[in-house]
């Protein structure tokens, strides 16, 4: 009884109510299992993972091969060439978040490897930016993943057609991983 009462006094109260959260003034923190979709982040002194909403970036290795195969399938390139773009949106990522940054959050769990939890998120930028967005836009990341709708925004179905036609854009500037 006592584990559980502790296991409830670490998850935010946010959690339980599925109520948009707002994180401000959130700061990245380095980590190796970091990658262009999924990040450590610090708020307040305490350290979370979000995983963004309606994107997936290319894994950094081999780890997951299926998904890099699955991953480079839909960009039509090498799994050498998937590696790297993963690794591009990794520093990207990491660019985008050096300064601090907002997290929009329901605590909707994103799963994972990590013994920590991993929570769904959108990202601003410190100059205001969609983090998924940008990362789409560059051709960096595939529109594929948990949807959402925005706090006081945009619905999921408005971002999916907003997120298509930067896709569209960055194909044909070959961008990331259309260029070929």
């Amino acid at each position: 009884m006592k584990i559980l009462i502790m296991v409830f006094l670490l998850i935010p109260a946010a959690a339980f109510a599925g109520k948009w959260e707002t994180l401000q003034k959130c700061k990245f923190l380095a980590n190796p299992y970091n990658d262009g979709d999924s990040f450590h982040v610090s708020h307040k002194g305490k350290e979370y993972i979000f995983r963004l909403y309606f994107v997936d970036t290319p894994e950094t290795s081999l780890k997951y091969k299926n998904r890099v195969k699955e991953q480079a399938k839909y960009w039509k390139i090498s799994l050498k060439a998937t590696i790297k773009i993963g690794k591009k949106a990794k520093k990207f990522t990491a660019k985008k978040l050096n300064s601090k940054f907002t997290v929009y959050t329901k605590w909707d769990d994103a799963k994972g490897s990590s013994k920590m939890p991993r929570y769904f998120a959108f990202v601003k930028t410190s100059s205001g930016d969609d983090l998924a967005s940008l990362l789409v836009s560059n051709g960096l990341a595939r529109i594929y993943g948990m949807p959402a709708g925005q706090p006081k925004g945009d619905s999921a179905n408005t971002i999916s057609k907003k997120l298509k036609k930067l896709e569209k854009k960055a194909k044909n500037k070959k961008l990331g991983g259309w260029k070929k």
